[in-house]
C-alpha cells in the first residue's frame, strides 16, 4: 500500500512539472533581451530611422516606448546615454532607432502594442 502511494506521488509530481514546463514554454516571454556584442556583429544594412519631431506621442507612451527601447539589449550598462529617436508612432505600431556610443552601435528597431505592452517585431543594425 505504501508502495503504491509513493509510486503514485512520484507520477502526479512527474505530470505537474510536465504540465509546468508546458506552461512556462507556451508563455513565456518572447521579448527576451538581446546582447549588444552580437547585435553589433550583424552587418549595418539599412541606414538608421530619423526622428520625426511632428509626432504627436503622448509623454507617458514616449515614456514607454522608451523604456522599453532602453532594454532591449540587457548587457549595456546602466547609465549609458542613449537617444532613442521615434520615427513613426500609431496607438499600436512604433518605428525608431536607438542610438549609443559608439562601442555599443545604432540600431532601428520597430515594435507593437500588445495587451501587456511594447513588443519588439524587428531590431537591426544600422548605418
Amino acid at each position: 500500500m505504501q508502495r503504491r502511494n509513493i509510486a503514485l506521488a512520484g507520477a502526479a509530481l512527474i505530470v505537474l512539472l510536465a504540465v509546468g514546463g508546458i506552461v512556462y514554454a507556451t508563455n513565456r516571454d518572447t521579448t527576451t533581451p538581446h546582447f549588444w556584442a552580437k547585435a553589433k556583429a550583424t552587418p549595418a544594412s539599412v541606414a538608421c530611422l530619423a526622428a520625426n519631431s511632428k509626432l504627436n506621442v503622448p509623454k507617458n507612451v514616449r515614456s514607454d516606448i522608451e523604456m522599453r527601447a532602453l532594454g532591449y539589449l540587457a548587457d549595456v550598462p546602466a547609465g549609458t546615454n542613449v537617444d532613442v529617436r521615434i520615427a513613426t508612432y500609431s496607438q499600436n505600431t512604433v518605428t525608431g532607432s536607438d542610438h549609443y556610443p559608439a562601442r555599443y552601435g545604432t540600431y532601428n528597431f520597430a515594435m507593437t502594442k500588445e495587451s501587456d505592452g511594447w513588443h519588439f517585431t524587428d531590431f537591426k543594425h544600422c548605418y
